[in-house]
């Protein structure tokens, strides 16, 4: 199957609080019908509370983040997810479903601008200019720049956090992203453009079992992968300096899922267990760490 890239879609509408799991749950509970086809999107805007375009917008980001396959059915990690986590309220939640849009081994579909900004440019500091010309560059098909700046907009809203000063905005309108509660993205404010830049999280922000999922990825169907190569590779995913990738890799090797051949400065990562996706999921959510 030819990948799917995603890029438009999201009709100008940031990913939303509550969004995911009211489209969850209406595709759970209206199994085997695509809620939403042309036939179909009348009765869903009434079931859901929301206007049309934010009903595409909707399905723009249950595809985005990994949440809803090609057939509209809700994948299985989410619904092992949901076992745990049923409403995405915690923050290791938030950095699994960032971590599905970038994860390496992802079928299908690409999502252009998430991987230009994270693989292209390592999460250093940024403007929109630099990113537009980026995207020009590295993809063969041209967007137009209007498209480009209004993909951008949803991104940092996305990812940014900030106070809504607009006193019409109100907090039960659920207008923030819940994936701002990472603190991830920063602004830098310029006299002449923003300049953003994403922080460096520390391994204690990072569940271990999330940190051998990543890195397990990583290295798809090998049984080991150099330091160098994992940490290059998951600070693309996830910006963290060589130090609190060190102090994840040591929290996992202490619960004896990876070994760490330091023979002669060697530093290759042996995965000593695989453990199922499933299995993978249940012991993030049952980690007190």
């Amino acid at each position: 199957m030819r990948n799917k890239y995603i890029f438009s879609g999201h009709q100008s509408f940031n990913l939303r609080d509550g969004w995911l799991i009211k489209g969850i749950e209406l595709i759970e509970k209206e199994d085997g019908k695509n809620i939403f086809s042309k036939n179909e999107l009348v009765e869903t805007i009434d079931k859901l509370g929301i206007g049309a375009n934010m009903v595409k917008s909707l399905k723009y980001w249950l595809e985005v983040l990994d949440i809803m396959d090609d057939n509209n059915n809700i994948n299985t990690i989410i619904k092992e997810i949901r076992k745990y986590d049923e409403y995405f309220q915690r923050t290791t939640t938030l950095w699994l479903l960032h971590f599905f849009i970038l994860n390496p081994n992802r079928k299908n579909r690409r999502v252009i601008l998430w991987e230009i900004i994270a693989f292209k440019t390592d999460y250093g500091m940024f403007t929109k200019k630099e990113i537009t010309e980026l995207i020009d560059i590295e993809t063969e098909k041209k967007y137009a720049h209007t498209s480009i700046e209004k993909g951008l907009n949803i991104f940092i809203k996305t990812y940014l956090n900030e106070k809504v000063n607009n006193k019409k905005e109100y907090p039960e309108n659920n207008l923030i992203s819940p994936m701002t509660r990472l603190k991830f993205l920063k602004k830098i404010k310029k006299t002449k453009t923003d300049e953003y830049y994403f922080r460096n999280i520390q391994y204690s922000e990072i569940n271990k079992y999330l940190g051998y999922m990543i890195i397990k990825s990583i290295a798809s169907s090998r049984e080991s992968i150099s330091k160098e190569e994992a940490y290059q590779k998951f600070k693309k995913i996830i910006k963290l300096d060589m130090y609190n990738f060190d102090m994840i890799l040591k929290e996992i090797e202490n619960e004896n899922l990876i070994s760490i051949d330091r023979a002669a400065g060697l530093n290759n990562i042996h995965f000593k267990v695989t453990l199922s996706e499933k299995e993978m999921i249940k012991q993030i959510y049952m980690d007190n760490n």
